[in-house]
């Protein structure tokens, strides 16, 4: 279930909403086709975009101020509940010129697949990958699903500018000038 549209007119404009809930049931089935781990994932997430500052002929410098918010919440059966916010500001001092810049946190559940999925193991040498050692020493090397995977929980930041010459509508350019992205995993 999904909605958006314009919630209100603000004296800058219009007050954007995106609002939408779900319900998501996930298996893995073995080779003879039986479910072998189910899954169940509730989630709901909302956006905002609010203007901050209407266009003004008599005011330099500041076109375009737009705020976004945006969260995403999930509640899995097995990893628990997850809260993922982001929040934006578009600054745009002309037509020609917006500068952009984001911040925000995501959450990645492992796939069932990834986690329960078929195993290899192998016997190699010990010295198969050049390692050094006794000359009949064995390694045991395993391939393939980890069911001790946890989730990926992530930071990001990034900072970006659009030019669009008005007067030269056949030469926009984006450029991202900084994207920062810290990551790192969830025990």
């Amino acid at each position: 279930m999904r909605t958006a549209g314009p919630l209100l007119e603000l004296a800058s404009g219009p007050l954007k909403a995106a609002l939408g809930a779900g319900y998501r049931g996930e298996s893995y089935y073995s080779n003879g086709g039986t479910p072998f781990e189910r899954r169940h994932v509730r989630y709901a997430f909302g956006e905002l975009r609010v203007p901050l500052a209407r266009p003004d002929l008599e005011r330099v410098g500041l076109e375009r101020l737009d705020l976004s918010i945006a969260a995403r919440y999930e509640d899995y059966s097995d990893f628990g509940k997850s809260t993922s916010p982001k929040l934006g500001l578009l600054y745009a001092p002309t037509l020609d010129l917006a500068v952009r810049g984001s911040w925000g946190k995501a959450f990645k559940a492992p796939n069932l697949e990834a986690e329960y999925g078929q195993r290899q193991l192998y016997v190699d040498p010990a010295n198969f990958d050049g390692a050094t050692g006794p000359a009949d020493a064995q390694v045991l090397r395993t391939f393939g699903a980890n069911p001790s995977l946890t989730p990926q929980t992530a930071r990001s930041w990034t900072a970006g500018f659009d030019f669009t010459p008005v007067r030269l509508p056949a030469l926009p350019a984006k450029r991202d000038l900084l994207q920062y992205q810290l990551s790192k995993s969830h025990h």
